[in-house]
């Protein structure tokens, strides 16, 4: 968008210059814009209006693209450290607030004059504007706070999913359906956030499953689930699995079995176990379902 209006500036300056209304039409845009107006009590021109709305328009652009830059954007995202992310977060706030108060000082306005103007401002803000403002202050919380960064597995607002975006306005989830989720941030701080991975990325997996033999030996039995478990793939093999027996007959009994996984592979985890378990107890010829 920037590159199209400064393409379509200089054609404007180029069709001009070929009329030979350049100098007379540069003369009175220069005098209309730089005329001094009044309103009530305040004065102003309207060079300094314009002025004033392009800073802070170029202040949104450029903290978006400082998003870009760094690699928040798309796929890449995932290659940044939840520090990293929190530092540009930062950044990008600190772009728009110089942003907003450099339009303030280069626009030459009167504040001293408008404190009448941002009251009634305040008012309209406080009735018609609350959402708006309660999700930008919400943002700068999040910012601030830390309980929520990029890359956390969360749940939150009946919807789960890895946090891809926190903006001053809203935060953005990626559902494992491949949804992408914009939730209001004013909606995230007032409801339970569920933060899989605040402290870890690690997961509890239960599994259930009863087994058939004529002589079950509950020794062999926990030594095959303990030797499977720790092979399979994103298990965390420091926490020791836990085995419980929840029905027990000569020939039957039933288990249930709690380990820990990397959260990110959890469904592949349970899958991957179930397969192997199977496996292992058919060879040591003990039927499994």
């Amino acid at each position: 968008m920037p590159l199209i209006l400064v393409a379509v500036l200089l054609w404007l300056i180029m069709f001009a210059s070929n009329l030979n209304i350049y100098h007379s039409f540069s003369n009175e845009l220069v005098e209309v814009l730089t005329q001094t107006r009044t309103l009530g009590s305040i004065s102003f021109q309207l060079l300094s209006v314009i002025l004033f709305f392009v800073i802070i328009w170029f202040a949104h652009i450029l903290q978006r693209l400082l998003s870009f830059l760094f690699g928040e954007i798309g796929s890449e995202a995932e290659d940044l450290t939840k520090g990293q992310h929190y530092r540009l977060l930062i950044t990008r706030l600190l772009v728009l607030i110089g942003g907003y108060l450099l339009a303030i000082a280069a626009s030459g306005l009167p504040i001293d004059k408008l404190t009448f103007l941002l009251g009634a401002l305040g008012v309209g803000i406080g009735m018609g504007l609350q959402s708006i403002v309660n999700n930008f202050v919400s943002g700068i919380i999040l910012i601030f706070d830390g309980s929520l960064q990029i890359g956390d597995e969360i749940e939150v607002a009946g919807q789960s999913g890895k946090v891809k975006e926190i903006g001053l306005r809203s935060s953005t989830l990626n559902t494992p359906d491949g949804a992408e989720v914009i939730i209001p941030n004013g909606n995230i701080l007032s409801q339970n956030i569920v933060n899989w991975t605040f402290s870890n990325n690690e997961k509890r997996v239960i599994l259930t499953f009863s087994l058939k033999g004529n002589e079950l030996d509950a020794n062999i039995i926990n030594e095959i689930i303990n030797g499977t478990i720790k092979n399979v793939p994103n298990v965390v093999s420091k926490r020791k699995p836990v085995i419980l027996y929840t029905k027990v007959t000569p020939e039957t009994c039933s288990l249930t079995i709690r380990f820990w996984s990397v959260i990110s592979h959890v469904d592949q985890v349970k899958s991957e176990a179930m397969l192997r378990l199977s496996a292992a107890f058919h060879a040591k010829q003990i039927g499994f379902e």
